[in-house]
C-alpha cells in the first residue's frame, strides 16, 4: 500500500493566511467505486468552482462537475451542480465549509476552527452520524508545488461512543483542499453508493494535492509538528549553512 508522504512542521510564530477553498482555478479528481449486484462499477468525476456569489452573507462560488467511465478517455461536458441543478460551496471567515441548494437544506461540510476532541454532525439532527475530531495537524504535503503548511483535520465515524477504525469510517480533511474521501462533500454524502476517494486536486493546472494510489486516508499521518526545517526551491532540505532562497512555514525566505 502506497502512502502519501506529508513533512511535519514546526508551529508557526507569525499568522499565516488561510488558504480557502474558493480560490480561482482549483479542479478536484474524484475516484467513485460503486457497487452492483455482479461487480464493482469504476468511474471518475471532476468539481471545480465558478462565479463567485454571496449567500445569507458567506462568499460562495457555484458548483460545477463532470465524469467519465473507467473505459472512457475523454471527460463529459461540464455540467451545474451534483446530481443536476444548482448548488454552491460557501465558505465563511473562519473556516466553516458549507453546501447550498435552493429550496433544499443547508449542510455544514466541515469546520476548520475544530480541535482534537471535538464532536462533527452534517446537521442539528442528534440522530445523524456522529464524527470525532482525532487529530488536528499544520502540514506539508510533499508533492504540493507550493510547499504551504495546511492545516489537517482528522475525522473518525463514532458509534455508541466507539471511535471506529476501519479506514471506510475516516477522512482527513485538508484547508484549503478539502475532504481526502470526495474533495468538496465528504463521506457521509456517499458512503452508501461505495466509495469514493479524492486522487488530484490542482490550481490553475498545478497539483497541490495527489494521491494516485487513492487506497487510504492514512496518507496524512497523525503526527506532532517538529522543529521547523528549511527547504529550498528544488524541495531539498536546507541545512543551515544554505545561502540563498528556502520555504520556512509555508513562505519564501532569503538565507543570508
Amino acid at each position: 500500500m502506497i502512502f502519501l508522504t506529508a513533512i511535519p512542521i514546526a508551529t508557526v510564530a507569525q499568522e499565516r493566511s488561510y488558504d480557502s477553498l474558493l480560490d480561482e482555478e482549483k479542479v478536484w479528481t474524484v475516484k467513485i467505486e460503486s457497487l452492483g449486484f455482479n461487480d464493482t462499477n469504476v468511474s471518475y468525476m471532476e468539481y471545480k468552482l465558478m462565479d463567485k456569489t454571496s449567500i445569507d452573507g458567506i462568499s460562495c462560488r457555484q458548483l460545477f462537475t463532470r465524469h467519465k467511465q473507467d473505459d472512457e478517455d475523454e471527460w463529459g461536458e461540464w455540467q451545474p451542480g451534483e446530481f443536476g441543478g444548482t448548488s454552491y460551496i460557501g465558505e465563511d471567515s473562519e473556516g466553516k465549509i458549507y453546501y447550498y441548494r435552493p429550496n433544499m437544506e443547508d449542510f455544514l461540510l466541515m469546520d476548520f476552527s475544530m480541535q482534537e476532541g471535538d464532536v462533527y454532525r452534517f446537521d442539528d439532527d442528534e440522530d445523524a452520524p456522529a464524527y470525532i475530531v482525532t487529530a488536528v495537524s499544520d502540514t506539508i504535503l510533499e508533492n504540493s508545488f507550493d510547499r504551504k503548511p495546511r492545516k489537517c483535520i482528522h475525522l473518525a465515524r463514532r458509534f455508541n461512543g466507539e471511535i471506529l477504525t476501519e479506514d471506510y469510517h475516516r477522512d482527513v480533511w485538508i484547508e484549503g483542499i478539502g475532504s481526502m474521501k470526495d474533495g468538496l462533500m465528504g463521506m457521509e454524502f456517499f458512503h452508501l453508493s461505495g466509495s469514493r476517494q479524492l486522487l488530484k486536486c490542482t490550481q490553475q493546472g498545478k497539483v497541490i494535492y495527489q494521491n494516485d494510489d487513492a487506497t487510504s486516508v492514512q496518507g496524512i499521518k497523525e503526527q506532532p509538528l517538529a522543529d521547523t526545517v528549511n527547504y529550498n526551491l528544488a524541495g531539498q532540505k536546507a541545512n543551515a549553512s544554505y545561502k540563498g532562497i528556502v520555504i520556512q512555514n509555508g513562505k519564501k525566505v532569503i538565507m543570508k
